[in-house]
């Protein structure tokens, strides 16, 4: 799973879980982003003995254009991103790293960061309560 260091802003609220009572758009993608990292390490557990390693990583800043970003947001990437922003070519080195290297053969359940190193991630993305919860509630919406 393709995630971002902006999960560690993100807070998973069951009572706003899709933004109906109170929205912004940084704040749907933190929360969206923390909610990856969650899912990420329930799947791995329930998977766990399988052969299926399930692990996401966080890339780094990468030259891209939201379809929702805004006409000034549209021309400050356009123009400026290869300043400060990575190609996607670039940034896409690392999934293929995650899904095809023998050197992380077997792991599971981990947070790949830009840097190419498994780092431990906040102490909300392990919240096993939060996780279940997450899981049905997920299974619910998908079924819809």
């Amino acid at each position: 799973n393709v995630t971002s260091s902006f999960y560690k802003r993100g807070k998973i609220d069951f009572d706003n879980l899709q933004g109906e009572q109170k929205y912004s758009y940084f704040g749907a993608y933190a929360n969206s982003k923390l909610a990856n990292v969650i899912f990420t390490y329930e799947l791995a557990k329930r998977l766990l003995g399988s052969g299926v390693a399930v692990n996401c990583l966080n890339p780094g800043p990468i030259r891209t254009v939201s379809s929702s970003a805004t006409p000034f947001e549209k021309f400050i990437i356009t123009n400026f991103g290869w300043i400060f922003l990575k190609k996607p070519e670039v940034g896409g080195r690392i999934v293929v790293y995650l899904a095809t290297s023998p050197d992380v053969e077997g792991i599971t359940g981990k947070y790949l960061e830009k840097n190419y190193k498994f780092t431990p991630t906040t102490k909300a993305s392990y919240d096993k309560g939060v996780a279940k919860e997450l899981w049905e509630v997920s299974k619910q919406l998908a079924s819809q």
